[in-house]
C-alpha cells in the first residue's frame, strides 16, 4: 500500500444514519441513473431544511451506493437528527414524486456509538456493530412493513431507531417529536443471528397504517434483498490472503480472510499459526483459535459478544449508558 492511501486511523463516537431506497430494482436503467442523483438531492435538501447544511457538509465518513446512503456524523447532532431529518426527508421525497413521478421512497436507519478508522484512504470505517445496527434496522422486515402498508402516493418514508438512540433523545430529552409517535418492535435476522429492539417512526402515515396501526400487518413471506451493509463498500466475491499451509485437514494461516467468506469454503481454522483478520464472515467457535485473532464487521469469534467503551460511554444490556 503507498503512503498516499495510508491515514490515520480513528475510533470516533458518531451518529450513524443509513438511508435505503425501497425496491429499487423495480426502476429501468435510464431512472435508475437519474434517481441515483435526485434522491441525494433530497437527502441534502431535507438537511438544509433542518438547520443540519453544515452537518451534512462536515460529515464523517459518507458511503455511497446506487440506492443507498450510509453515513457518519458528529455525535452532539444526533438530537437534532432523530428530531429534524424523518419529517424533512418525507417532505423532499413527496415533492420529489410530485415533480417527476418516480415515486422513490425510502428507510431510514438511526444508530450511535464507536466507530473504527482505518488506516487506509480508499476505505472511510471499518462496518463494526454501530454501522451494522443502522443499516439492518433500515433493511429489517417491520421497516420494509411500514412501506408497503401505506400509500405510495403519500407515505415516503419510514424511520427506525436504536433503542439507545431513542432512550437519549425521545424518551429522555424530547424536542418535537413525543413517544406516541413511536412504536417498538423485536428486529430478527435469523440468518445473520442479529437481534435488537427498534423504535419505528412513520413521519406521514396514510392507508392501512392509519387504519389498524403500525405493527398490525399479518405475516408475510419477505422479499428476497441483498442487506444494505453488504452493498455499501462492499469487496467483490470472497477472498483469501496470505500464507496458508494444510495438514491433517487444518489450514494455519497467516494473512486475512474477507468478503464474505464462511466457514464451509475454506474448512477450520486453527492452530497457534492462526494469526490474521476475519473480516465480512461468521465464524465459530469449533474454527477459530490461535494466538492472535482480530474480528471486523459481522463476525462472532468465541461467541464473544461485540463491547466497547471509552471511559465515557459504557455498554449495558439495555444500551449505550452515558455516566
Amino acid at each position: 500500500m503507498s503512503d498516499s492511501q495510508l491515514s490515520q486511523a480513528e475510533d470516533r463516537y458518531l451518529t450513524v444514519l443509513a438511508l435505503d431506497i425501497e425496491r429499487f430494482g423495480r426502476f429501468t436503467d435510464a431512472q435508475s441513473t437519474r434517481i441515483a442523483s435526485s434522491f441525494r438531492d433530497a437527502v441534502e435538501q431535507a438537511f438544509e431544511r433542518s438547520g443540519l447544511a453544515d452537518t451534512y457538509t462536515a460529515h464523517a465518513f459518507m458511503q455511497n451506493q446506487g440506492d443507498g446512503i450510509v453515513a457518519g456524523f458528529d455525535e452532539s447532532r444526533l438530537p437534532l437528527i432523530v428530531d429534524r431529518l424523518p419529517n424533512a426527508l418525507q417532505s423532499s421525497l413527496r415533492e420529489l414524486h410530485l415533480r417527476d413521478g418516480s415515486g422513490v421512497r425510502m428507510r431510514m436507519g438511526i444508530s450511535y456509538g464507536p466507530v473504527q478508522g482505518i488506516a487506509d484512504r480508499r476505505v472511510d470505517v471499518a462496518p463494526n456493530r454501530t454501522v451494522v445496527d443502522a443499516c439492518r434496522i433500515a433493511d429489517a422486515e417491520a421497516t420494509r412493513q411500514l412501506l408497503r402498508r401505506s400509500d405510495p402516493e403519500a407515505t415516503f418514508l419510514a424511520a427506525a431507531l436504536t433503542a439507545s438512540v431513542f432512550d437519549f433523545t425521545v424518551a429522555r430529552n424530547p424536542l418535537w417529536l413525543r413517544l406516541s409517535e413511536f412504536i417498538e418492535a423485536d428486529i430478527t435476522i435469523e440468518e445473520k443471528d442479529y437481534r435488537a429492539t427498534a423504535f419505528l417512526h412513520v413521519p406521514s402515515p396514510s392507508g392501512e397504517l392509519l387504519r389498524e396501526g403500525l405493527l398490525c400487518a399479518e405475516e408475510t413471506e419477505p422479499e428476497p434483498h441483498v442487506p444494505l451493509e453488504e452493498r455499501v463498500e462492499r469487496p467483490a466475491g470472497h477472498y483469501l490472503r496470505g500464507d496458508v499451509k494444510s495438514e491433517g485437514g487444518v489450514a494455519n494461516m497467516i494473512g486475512s480472510v474477507g468478503g464474505g467468506l464462511q466457514q464451509n469454503d475454506i474448512g477450520p481454522v486453527s492452530g497457534p499459526g492462526a494469526m490474521g483478520v476475519v473480516n465480512a464472515g461468521t465464524v465459530n467457535q469449533t474454527h477459530v483459535a490461535g494466538d492472535q485473532s482480530t474480528a471486523g464487521r459481522d463476525v462472532r469469534l468465541n461467541q464473544v459478544p461485540w463491547e466497547q467503551g471509552d471511559g465515557k460511554h459504557r455498554r449495558t444490556p439495555e444500551g449505550w449508558e452515558h455516566p
